[in-house]
């Protein structure tokens, strides 16, 4: 071996430029000094989560407003006449007969009637 080289081993491999550690407090002081100051929330901590409550409220009845449709005076116009439509089929049709009261042995005779075996057997088992 060459007395004369250096040895890569003993060398260092990265430098530190002249006057470093000289001005390093001055650069750390100036970039503090650049840096704003956090923003300050107006509204006190322990009212946030209501007011996110609140305006979650406000956002599902907006958009309930929006997807059901209001009663507005036509609509009510129109469930009105279909109403009477309604009564004056029933009226016209006698759909039930009121006069009609069946005893609990008619009732009991006539679902025997009706119903088969099977029926009954899948009836009591539910």
């Amino acid at each position: 071996m060459n007395p004369n080289k250096k040895n890569p081993l003993n060398t260092p491999p990265f430098t530190v430029p002249d006057h470093y550690w000289d001005t390093l407090t001055d650069r750390i002081m100036r970039r503090v000094d650049k840096t704003p100051a956090p923003a300050r929330h107006r509204i006190p901590a322990p009212l946030r989560p209501y007011i996110g409550i609140a305006a979650l409220f406000l956002v599902v009845l907006g958009v309930m407003h929006l997807l059901i449709p209001a009663n507005t005076p036509a609509s009510d116009a129109l469930l009105l006449s279909g109403q009477e439509q309604w009564e004056e089929t029933l009226s016209e049709e006698e759909v039930f007969d009121r006069e009609f009261n069946p005893t609990h042995d008619e009732i009991i005779e006539y679902l025997t009637e009706v119903t088969d075996a099977y029926e009954l057997l899948l009836a009591t088992t539910h």
